[in-house]
């Protein structure tokens, strides 16, 4: 009556086992874009905060040994509290769960601790390839404010009032949806919900909350860039960039089929990268076509190896890609790809975490993520060559590719 939506799904996959996620709000799309790093404070602060009844330390005594905990996250267009927990702690981790959505504390220690760890931090990103990794994820959108990792300035001045001011609203109004799977029974489920969720107030229920700023602007291309860290270690990755469609039409067919031109696109980095000329481990490729931005799909190609072969293997990839894009995979490629795909596909469905993240979670805010889960061994046998080859020719051609060095500095 309140407005929660729910779904439920019993399974016996995991005996004694109950996994949950509660999803709300706009995530990062509805980040202020005045405050870099907003989110990154958030992420720190809001589980390790605790509750304005309990410290962590307190809830850590008052839940020994008991099977329950909420992790925090924040999506691209909606925040989660998720967590898992066994039939007979149920009870117990619902109530941990609505209490974090009624009573979080924002608590000023936990940010202390946060801020007290940003010299490590900050260390870490000035002597790993993680640093650049990130400045390169920022500067392929165009520096948004809401993909930029802090300075150290920046994450210093940021307050857990700051985070408070921007989720405690969205918390108690913001439509709410909670997925569950596992070994339990509707009664059992709605017996427990009736005493916390189904008690909160009444929450708005459209679906429809709007998002300024969803549109993104890109890295023209073609283009090359280079980042740097500072390590003795000679360890340098070569990434390719390939703009793609986005997904906010839910075209969850495009989706699956750029994740196959991805696979194909590894596969042929894997033999002439690893098996022909030894130059990388692990080279690997993958698209991501967003479903909440527009501008941000893209297709990536990523190949660790050593600094003084990475413009060499960057070129290779582009050139890979090109070739792809102008010849057309092959049936047998494709049918490769494939082959392993449908094994995956049949194995994830006695996974509860294929159930709740890829069909339940948001699926009443998502009506058509039910639908795409009921057609989806279907729509992957129907997949054909001249589709592969069609978003090959439109996303993998050189002038469309942005090709990234990350190397130690010199």
């Amino acid at each position: 009556p309140n407005g929660v939506k729910v779904n439920f799904k019993q399974t016996n996959f995991d005996k004694n086992s109950i996994s949950m996620v509660a999803s709300f709000g706009t995530g990062k799309a509805g980040m202020p874009m005045t405050t870099i790093g907003l989110d990154t404070l958030a992420g720190a602060i809001f589980s390790a905060g605790g509750l304005g009844k309990h410290s962590s330390d307190e809830l850590r005594t008052i839940l020994a040994g008991r099977n329950v905990g909420v992790g925090f996250n924040i999506g691209d267009d909606s925040f989660s509290l998720s967590g898992s927990t066994t039939p007979k702690d149920l009870d117990l981790q619902l109530q941990l769960l609505t209490a974090y959505l009624t009573d979080p504390s924002f608590r000023p220690e936990a940010e202390r601790q946060f801020k007290a760890m940003l010299p490590k931090i900050y260390a870490q990103l000035k002597h790993t390839e993680q640093g650049p990794l990130g400045k390169m994820s920022a500067w392929f959108v165009n520096n948004d404010p809401r993909f930029v990792f802090p300075s150290e300035e920046q994450a210093k001045a940021l307050s857990s009032s700051q985070v408070k001011a921007w989720i405690s609203p969205q918390l108690t109004h913001n439509s709410l949806e909670i997925s569950i799977v596992g070994d339990t029974s509707i009664d059992t489920v709605q017996a427990a919900l009736s005493k916390t969720l189904a008690a909160l107030p009444t929450r708005n229920t459209s679906n429809d909350i709007p998002i300024e700023n969803r549109t993104l602007t890109i890295a023209k291309t073609p283009t090359e860039k280079t980042f740097t860290y500072q390590s003795e270690i000679e360890k340098a990755i070569a990434i390719v960039l390939w703009k793609a469609d986005d997904a906010t039409d839910r075209n969850l067919k495009k989706v699956r089929r750029a994740g196959l031109l991805a696979d194909i696109l590894d596969e042929r980095m894997r033999v002439e990268l690893r098996e022909k000329l030894g130059e990388a481990y692990s080279p690997f490729a993958r698209a991501s076509l967003s479903q909440t931005f527009k501008n941000k799909g893209s297709i990536m190609a990523y190949s660790p190896g050593k600094p003084a072969n990475t413009e060499k293997v960057g070129k290779i990839i582009v050139e890979l890609a090109n070739t792809l894009a102008k010849e057309g995979a092959t049936q047998d490629e494709l049918d490769r790809c494939l082959k392993p795909k449908f094994g995956l596909l049949e194995k994830s469905l006695r996974q509860n975490s294929y159930w709740l993240g890829t069909v339940m979670d948001r699926s009443q805010a998502y009506p058509d993520k039910i639908e795409a889960a009921r057609s989806r061994d279907a729509d992957y046998a129907s997949i054909t060559l001249e589709e592969i080859n069609t978003l090959a020719k439109k996303f993998c051609l050189k002038e469309n590719s942005a090709r990234i060095s990350i190397s130690p500095s010199k």
